[in-house]
């Protein structure tokens, strides 16, 4: 028998004692109780407990419910303080109540105390207590294992883990880019048929709370196509002469080129630059061979050529190549600028040589007067050539004697012209998960493309587009929402280099976040957030979070604006679901205060109105501001300013505007909240009789209370000055008074 019931026992006797002794006394009154009434008055207290949110064991909720449970308890009392004697309030018995939790991102307790009243005494029930923890702060994941960037093998393996330091993992979710969606899977991931290409895999994290980390993306190519090699320029398949000289070039659409390799006369390859040269080679026959390897090992099929030397004299010699400016590459092409530079191998005995370029192979029409020099190259400075147009290099060696030896006459083709590169920012889907550029290309009218590179990167993961320079539209899809990069670079065969660069956003989408009717995207208003990325107190007036302000890098549907004073703690979720939080540098926390809202729209009556002169208002907490424009394409007017940090206060327009149902006026909002205790934004009209109405109350009034409590039976406010306003003519515009314009915030 605990001490509790030897109390209860000890004062039901007592009190049965001193009823019977005042009987005695007075045997027609009877102050006391009867022994009915004292045996259920004194049987205690019974079980009491509480739960929170039903024994959940995380919440993201700041708030949670309360389930208080007692069999006989008529009060409860609720409170932070272990002890239940201070921090709270005694309270009618209830089976729920709402309660703010006092720790974010923590182990929070409640603490509950219950009282039963009787006509004799109260009996107290000793300290209950339910524990929950909040979290609501996403995973991140970080892959432990992964294929490198560039493989020749299909079969690739993944590991992950998480850092959590609250409610743990629940699962994690894998994606391998072309399958449909996302599905649940372990730490190590194996795929053991990828494709061709560029690949990418998707992962994210999902804690026991429910919060879902942000996606995660690795990128890496499976490259098992070989190189492919091509011989430019060769000996004659008769040579009457000892030396040879190959130029060849090598291309790789995956991985890219590691080296080029050459044999002669099938001896071992071994590697090798463009150009080849072979001197002292004896009479007979020959065999030249290339081949190229990437960066991942694939070997291409080797490109041989065959050909008959004739000759044997010591004096042979050959035209390698032409180079300029920043081209130094020895080949049959003249880039970067129009003065060409001529290089041959040296010629046994010769004391001097000397160079021309002509316009023919016969050198019937000199471009380039003759010069005379004892090196084997020369820079011919004063002769200036023509972009696009093809020359032919001629080279004589003299001996100290005057015997002449002419080289083979090279020809090469002057291209001193960057590839063209057309590519604009991305038009992205409705969803925000692909990019299409088009249109696209990558053009070189003279040398054509030599090598081209199309990248997006996210990140540090990439996706490289194959053989991009045929393509006049490439398309991103399954992209994660956030920052990314396309990178376009191209070189062409004359070794001119372009480049362009396009950063975009794939956004996040938020629909109706003040809302819990679910409804759909995509109607009424459209526009973006931006916050102040700082962690101590805001700005508290508008201007400065859209010109200083962080861009949260989301799209904003709203049907209607319409929000009554509210306390708004549990953040933007998005169609993905996830919530939107501050960039990493920022924190990288849920955004539930100091942002703003900049939204659009386009202003029409609705099916009930009538032409007329309309007048708007605006009630916010904090700052608000609604433009206007008369038509498409001219320019916006301040209707309403109700700007800086106040409480809910209801500001309206001094002038009124003619509407028709023709009537189709471009309409902005901007609305910035302070702390996160109260948010409200409420856009109102009213049919009035001329374009000077009258502004009347509630117009200008301020009240924290503005809204009231609604009478769900009757509609109504009651007691409030929105319900003034309500009977006042004024109505909050409704889905119907918008037109979507979809190309706002994109």
């Amino acid at each position: 028998m605990n001490n509790r019931t030897k109390r209860l026992l000890s004062t039901t006797a007592l009190f049965a004692v001193l009823s019977v002794g005042y009987q005695n006394c007075a045997e027609n009154v009877n102050f006391g109780l009867s022994q009915e009434e004292m045996a259920s008055q004194g049987a205690g207290m019974g079980a009491n407990s509480i739960l929170l949110n039903g024994g959940a064991q995380f919440t993201t909720d700041s708030a949670v419910t309360v389930n208080i449970a007692s069999e006989n308890a008529t009060d409860v009392y609720l409170t932070n303080d272990s002890s239940c004697t201070s921090g709270g309030s005694w309270e009618p018995m209830k089976t729920s109540k709402i309660w703010a939790l006092q720790s974010q991102n923590a182990l929070n307790h409640v603490y509950a105390k219950f009282k039963k009243a009787t006509k004799l005494t109260d009996f107290y029930s000793d300290c209950v207590s339910a524990s929950i923890v909040h979290d609501d702060m996403a995973p991140s994941v970080v892959l432990t294992q992964k294929p490198a960037s560039m493989v020749n093998t299909t079969a690739v393996t993944f590991g992950m883990r998480i850092n959590d330091d609250l409610s743990g993992l629940d699962r994690f979710e894998c994606l391998l880019v072309g399958e449909k969606e996302f599905s649940s899977c372990s730490d190590i991931k194996n795929y053991s048929k990828t494709t061709e290409g560029q690949n990418r895999f998707q992962v994210r994290a999902i804690d026991r709370a429910g919060n879902r980390s942000a996606t995660v993306e690795y990128g890496w190519l499976l490259d098992t196509t070989p190189p492919v090699v091509a011989i430019t320029n060769k000996p004659d398949a008769v040579s009457a002469s000892s030396q040879a000289v190959f130029n060849f070039t090598a291309s790789d659409s995956g991985a890219g080129l590691a080296q080029t390799q050459c044999a002669i006369d099938g001896g071992s390859f071994v590697t090798c630059t463009s150009p080849a040269v072979y001197s002292n080679l004896l009479e007979g026959t020959h065999a030249f061979s290339v081949q190229a390897v990437d960066k991942v090992g694939n070997v291409s099929v080797p490109l041989s050529y065959t050909w008959k030397s004739q000759g044997s004299s010591t004096n042979d010699f050959s035209i390698i190549g032409i180079t300029g400016g920043n081209d130094t590459i020895k080949d049959t092409y003249l880039g970067s600028i129009l003065q060409p530079t001529v290089h041959w191998t040296p010629s046994a005995g010769a004391s001097y040589y000397r160079v021309s370029i002509v316009a023919d192979a016969a050198a019937s029409m000199v471009v380039c007067p003759e010069v005379q020099v004892s090196a084997t190259s020369v820079a011919l400075n004063s002769c200036t050539l023509k972009d696009g147009e093809s020359y032919y290099a001629r080279v004589a060696a003299y001996t100290a004697a005057g015997a002449i030896k002419v080289a083979p006459v090279y020809k090469f083709l002057v291209d001193v012209s960057a590839p063209v590169i057309t590519i604009g920012a991305p038009t992205m889907s409705e969803d925000q998960k692909t990019a299409v550029f088009s249109p696209f290309s990558i053009v070189d009218s003279i040398s054509g493309i030599d090598t081209a590179s199309c990248v997006r990167t996210f990140g540090s993961t990439s996706e490289s587009v194959a053989n991009c320079q045929s393509l006049t539209k490439i398309t991103f899809s399954n992209l994660v929402t956030g920052d990314h990069v396309m990178t376009v670079t191209a070189k062409d065969k004359a070794g001119n280099s372009a480049s362009k660069v396009v950063n975009f956003t794939a956004k996040k989408i938020v629909c109706d976040p003040f809302s819990a009717s679910g409804i759909s995207c995509r109607q009424g208003w459209k526009g973006n957030i931006f916050y102040f990325p700082g962690t101590t107190s805001g700005w508290t007036s508008l201007a400065k979070y859209f010109s200083e302000g962080v861009d949260a890098g989301v799209i904003l549907y709203m049907s209607k604006i319409f929000v009554p004073v509210r306390t708004f703690s549990n953040g933007f979720p998005t169609t993905d679901g996830e919530l939107v939080k501050k960039k990493a540098a920022d924190g990288g926390a849920n955004l539930v205060e100091w942002f703003a809202l900049r939204l659009g729209t386009i202003l029409k009556l609705g099916a009930s109105d009538s032409a007329g002169y309309y007048q708007f208002a605006l009630i916010s907490d904090d700052g608000s501001k609604l433009y206007v424009a008369p038509a498409a394409g001219g320019a916006y007017a301040t209707i309403i300013d109700n700007d800086n940090a106040h409480s809910a206060t209801m500001k309206c327009s001094t002038s009124a505007i003619y509407m028709d149902s023709k009537s189709r006026m471009p309409a902005k909002i901007e609305y910035f909240q302070g702390p996160r205790y109260h948010i409200a934004v409420t856009l109102m009209y009213r049919k009035v009789s001329s374009a000077s109405p009258a502004v009347s109350a509630p117009c200008g009034a301020v009240d924290s209370n503005f809204y009231g409590s609604i009478d769900n039976t009757s509609g109504d406010y009651t007691g409030s000055k929105y319900q003034s306003a309500l009977d006042d003519g004024w109505k909050p515009m409704s889905t119907d008074n918008f037109l979507l314009d979809e190309t706002i915030g994109n």
